[in-house]
């Protein structure tokens, strides 16, 4: 009987993840994105003046609650700009998901894993998805950003590996610039 090699079984665990994350799809706006979807419309329509007061009112308010996190700001804007349709938005939050696998997957191999055991690592976050796609989660809304945040902080660990591995200096230069 042939033995599965480990890459084989990579792509059977990519696979499986991209299944898993297919629900996004069809999910509608959650969380806070409802409110942003709105919010991103109205502002295209308000003078400058009036956009700073209410963006510094928004502000206040996400630090009093201890939600300030000015990359989230602009991400936002730039989201709600270019993704003015819930397909559009979510076909978005998808490519952000992969990208955060892929980078974990980047991560891992830089550590030395290979095939099989990466692929058993794709399929542990795979079935960590099916339990965390609810109303309040990174997989669905919150303008993708921590798929986005979890990407960079695997690309710039892994590069910073790959690094300290072979002294190469361009991984020093990846790292650096994955994590500005």
């Amino acid at each position: 009987m042939k033995q599965t090699g480990g890459f084989e079984s990579l792509y059977l665990a990519c696979l499986l993840v991209i299944i898993c994350l297919l629900p996004i799809l069809r999910s509608g706006l959650y969380s806070d994105d409802i409110r942003n979807f709105d919010v991103a419309s109205s502002f295209k329509h308000i003078p400058a003046f009036k956009f700073i007061s209410s963006a510094q009112h928004e502000i206040d308010d996400w630090k009093d609650s201890g939600r300030y996190t000015p990359v989230a700001f602009f991400l936002q804007n730039f989201v709600f700009d270019y993704f003015n349709s819930v397909s559009g938005y979510k076909t978005f939050l998808l490519i952000c998901n992969l990208l955060a696998v892929g980078s974990f997957m980047f991560l891992l191999f830089s550590f030395g894993l290979t095939g099989n055991f990466i692929a058993l690592f794709v399929f542990l976050y795979s079935a960590e998805i099916q339990f965390r796609i609810q109303y309040h989660d990174a997989f669905t809304s919150l303008n993708g950003m921590y798929p986005l945040l979890t990407a960079i902080i695997c690309l710039s660990v892994g590069f910073l590996s790959r690094f300290l591995g072979t002294n190469k200096r361009y991984y020093s230069l990846s790292a650096l610039f994955s994590c500005v």
